[in-house]
């Protein structure tokens, strides 16, 4: 009688660790298998070409930030995009479908003029604060392009900073060219 009292106990006792034990199995299992499922899905065109970019390091990125969250200075920063995309998008397009070196070439010839687009579009918007436009290699934050991510980190990119740059930026990527594509998703 006393060896099946402890053993009823035993049960007791080990029967909620086992419970936890499959339970936290079974977590680490799902956790393990969803993004595979992810994986599985297709990609796009564009996250193909976004994707074999990344891989081989050929991704240059345009990244606007607003001077604040305020809604006249993220009107200002999408004016600011909308310009220098217009004026020179086209060609960018041409050039992102040659290769990544002649966007670089293209940035760096035509960084001024890329610049006076970008504060003539901000002054008429309104904005009569400082703006900064820089190409080079730039440390960039995290951004996801449908189902690929772009980690944080050091990225070949243009950027243009109205004021201090501390409110919502707009982003996209040059090479391989996704910013007339974006465009035209948001239209």
């Amino acid at each position: 009688m006393k060896r099946n009292m402890f053993e009823n106990l035993h049960l007791r006792v080990i029967l909620p660790e086992i419970i936890l034990m499959l339970a936290s199995v079974i977590s680490f299992l799902l956790a393990l298998c969803l993004p595979l499922l992810a994986l599985g899905s297709e990609l796009t065109e564009d996250e193909q070409r976004l994707m074999n970019a990344y891989e081989t390091g050929d991704i240059i990125r345009l990244h606007i930030l607003a001077n604040s969250d305020s809604p006249e200075d993220q009107q200002i920063k999408l004016q600011v995009r909308d310009a220098v995309l217009l004026r020179f998008g086209g060609i960018l397009k041409n050039a992102g479908t040659v290769s990544p070196e002649e966007v670089c070439a293209f940035l760096a010839l035509h960084l001024d003029e890329i610049d006076s687009c970008a504060k003539e579009a901000a002054r008429k918007a309104g904005h009569t604060g400082s703006i900064k436009t820089e190409y080079g290699l730039l440390h960039l934050p995290e951004k996801s392009y449908g189902q690929v991510i772009l980690p944080e980190g050091d990225y070949l990119g243009l950027r243009i900073t109205l004021g201090v740059g501390q409110g919502q930026n707009w982003w996209c990527v040059l090479y391989p060219e996704l910013c007339s594509e974006l465009l035209c998703q948001e239209a």
